[in-house]
């Protein structure tokens, strides 16, 4: 399998999961030898997708496009030098022309996607203001509105990687680099979650305020694009990479009203994930003026709607219930200054 090849070979010698074989001899700097293999391997195929960026992702990326009407291409052709990384201007061969994507084609590109992005300058590259239009807005605005659901499932899980960096939520933040200098902007920076995290504070708008906010969780949207996209908000506040993130997105009013209408969609599990992300608004211990404004004056239908939310959840999901609790108990004790 070709996919499958690739894939291997980009993350083999990734030293978070990469391949460690037991059993072996080691060097002289205790790196174990066939590990070390792995790790050029895959070093090499880094260099090569960079040199090769935009001949690479172009079909990759848009062999998501179940539904398009536009032909692939392989690689190939010259392409623009903001694509390009270090091999900005390389010449290659036409492009040719292939049939259009089907839902087995796209699930292949968005592993061989995912597996190229945990390279960190991959993955920067990927993000660079002059990609972004071309490859991450095609998720938001397309692919993962897909009638295929395997299909807009693998999107939206390459979804969560642009804002997150593949990073756990529930993961501890990673130590300090030595010298005590470098930042979340750090252009050297190794880990992804920073990367996806300075990313989103630099392209909030255009994410959050045009895509999220005013289509994928407006009333009109689909139930599929609202529930997948609640449920992508809620992991992206939720990381701690993007603690950033999370703090300008609780900051405002019309967040937190667009989460609260959330709540009264028909579906169930529209309702269950968008407390997720309310409940982020009322713990948050720095909340602005305006924010405590509207959940004191809507306190009392806010504690009788959570008080029956999910009742049917509390006796198998203790979490959510001591959670529901906490919401409420905070909102009782809510003021607002003088």
């Amino acid at each position: 399998d070709f996919a499958f090849m690739v894939c291997f070979m980009l993350v083999c010698g990734l030293r978070d999961d990469g391949m460690m074989a037991g059993g072996t001899s080691t060097g002289a700097d205790g790196i174990d030898e066939t590990y070390r293999f792995y790790e050029d391997l895959s070093a090499n195929m880094d260099q090569y997708v960079l040199e090769n960026y935009g001949a690479i992702m172009d079909p990759v990326v848009r062999g998501h496009d179940v539904v398009g009407a536009g032909p692939l291409s392989v690689p190939g052709g010259q392409t623009d030098d903001a694509t390009q990384g270090e091999g900005a201007g390389r010449r290659a061969a036409p492009s040719k022309p292939i049939q259009k994507s089907t839902p087995d084609v796209a699930l292949h590109c968005g592993a061989i996607l995912r597996a190229v992005i945990r390279h960190p300058k991959l993955f920067r590259l990927f993000l660079s203001d002059d990609n972004v239009p071309r490859y991450v807005l095609p998720f938001l605005d397309k692919y993962v509105h897909q009638p295929n659901f395997e299909v807009q499932g693998d999107a939206l899980e390459s979804m969560k990687f642009f804002f997150t960096g593949g990073i756990n939520p529930a993961a501890p933040p990673p130590p300090p680099k030595q010298g005590g200098n470098a930042t979340a902007n750090d252009e050297e920076s190794t880990n992804t979650g920073d990367i996806a995290s300075e990313f989103l504070q630099r392209q909030y708008d255009l994410i959050v305020e045009d895509r999220l906010n005013h289509k994928l969780l407006s009333p009109k949207a689909s139930y599929v694009a609202k529930r997948a996209s609640i449920q992508l908000l809620s992991t992206v506040l939720l990381t701690r990479s993007n603690y950033a993130v999370m703090m300008k997105y609780v900051a405002s009013r019309h967040n937190l009203r667009t989460i609260m209408l959330l709540h009264r969609d028909p579906s169930g599990h529209i309702t269950f994930d968008a407390f997720h992300v309310l409940k982020i608004f009322v713990a948050n211990p720095q909340k602005t003026r305006e924010v405590t404004r509207i959940l004191v004056d809507n306190r009392i239908k806010l504690i009788k709607y959570l008080d029956g939310l999910h009742k049917d959840r509390e006796s198998s999901d203790i979490q959510f219930r001591d959670e529901k609790k906490l919401v409420i108990s905070t909102l009782e004790g809510l003021e607002l200054d003088a």
